[in-house]
């Protein structure tokens, strides 16, 4: 069991796959690799035989009880992969590679989820895929001595890829960085980065933080209000506080800090800006084909009748058939000028605000997704998958 286990797992990180999911039927058990945020069917020789061993030997590798087989557990798998690199086929490429395990009980039996952690370095600001104007002035915002910035979006949407790609950028000796995560992807150097625990929350060190004199501070999430509190009162003293919240886009980041407790006038003292953000399918380079939008697409994105310049994912050798290879972030920047913050500190809805943000130029999600999309980064079915709802007919 453990040569199956160690072919499975190899393989999803040698393809660049996100998530691991095995589940369990009643005379059937599938595999399947997120990649590119996609579920992906694989063959393997996992069967309803072998299965109860394979769940077994990662439960002992995460430290779980093996025994347990009626509750949900989770724990964490830390293995080293030892690849091949792209310039030397020939040469191994060992690196540390965590995955947070998550196993639930069914009617058949147990189902697992595997969360990749590949230790990558993380990506420069100027590689996120921000527009030129966007790109400039987030660089500005997480210069700024101090203030709040927050980085919205779903789970699985690159908000920790923006937040280490603000950290690598102002890590120098004259900054003191400090970081609560859960999980640390990443280690940087010279920074002081926090694991959250049972016994140490975001909100136990976001507190703790203020007494270690930093100038940066980054909260991993904001999930409470014990934890929005303690970081505004951060952004108000003095630290560049960076964080991650939970919603639709980067306007209705107020509405959330008010239902987390948070005073607006609070709010438009201390929020420097929020970045909302997707990541859509990149469409492969070497087999996209020119294509007109169809009905559905000129209408649920407002597009002109006959309106050219699009592509769609086709299918190559290069791409494995997909049509994709990897992703692209598509980005909403909301910074309150002075008339905004006085519309927060006063509780104006986040639609209100949103039509003053738009009439001073703030580019939407839309926006940004179909720029891409002329571009010919990403097709138009991406928007509609990936783009929620509300943002589509809203605009």
């Amino acid at each position: 069991m453990p040569e199956l286990l160690d072919e499975i797992l190899g393989r999803a990180v040698e393809l660049g796959a996100s998530d691991i999911h095995i589940e369990r039927y009643e005379n059937d058990v599938d595999v399947r690799f997120r990649v590119d945020g996609v579920l992906r069917q694989v063959a393997t020789a996992l069967a309803p035989d072998n299965v109860p061993a394979v769940l077994a030997r990662l439960k002992v590798l995460a430290g779980l009880d093996i025994a347990e087989k009626r509750r949900a557990q989770d724990g964490r798998i830390q293995a080293v992969y030892r690849g091949m690199s792209q310039g030397n086929r020939g040469t191994a490429r060992p690196r540390a590679v965590d995955f947070r395990l998550s196993v639930l009980p069914g009617p058949f039996g147990e189902d697992a989820v595997l969360r990749i952690l590949d230790s990558a370095a993380p990506l420069s600001v100027d590689r996120l895929g921000f527009d030129d104007e966007m790109r400039t002035t987030f660089e500005r915002l997480i210069a700024s001595p101090e203030g709040m910035l927050l980085v919205t979006g779903p789970t699985g949407s690159g908000k920790t890829t923006t937040l280490y790609a603000a950290i690598h950028a102002i890590n120098t000796p004259e900054n003191k960085i400090l970081t609560a995560e859960d999980p640390i992807e990443y280690y940087f150097p010279k920074t002081n980065q926090k694991q959250v625990s049972d016994q140490m929350s975001f909100a136990d060190y976001a507190r703790a933080f203020l007494r270690q004199n930093p100038d940066v501070i980054l909260i991993g999430e904001v999930r409470d209000e014990e934890t929005a509190d303690a970081a505004v009162r951060a952004a108000q003293t003095g630290h560049l506080v960076l964080s991650t919240l939970h919603t639709t886009d980067a306007v209705r980041t107020i509405s959330r800090l008010r239902t987390l407790g948070v005073d607006p006038s609070l709010i438009a003292g201390c929020l420097l800006g929020a970045v909302s953000q997707r990541l859509l399918r990149r469409l492969c380079e070497h087999c996209r084909a020119a294509a007109a939008p169809d009905a559905n697409e000129v209408r649920r994105l407002g597009l002109k009748a006959g309106e050219g310049g699009f592509f769609r994912a086709t299918g190559c050798e290069a791409c494995a058939g997909t049509g994709f290879r990897g992703r692209l972030g598509v980005y909403e920047l909301f910074v309150p000028d002075e008339e905004l913050a006085d519309m927060i500190a006063h509780g104006e809805p986040a639609h209100r605000l949103r039509a003053n943000a738009r009439t001073k130029g703030m580019r939407t999600l839309l926006d940004d997704a179909l720029a891409k999309a002329r571009a010919g980064l990403v097709p138009l079915s991406e928007i509609l998958r990936a783009v929620p709802y509300r943002i589509l007919e809203g605009g």
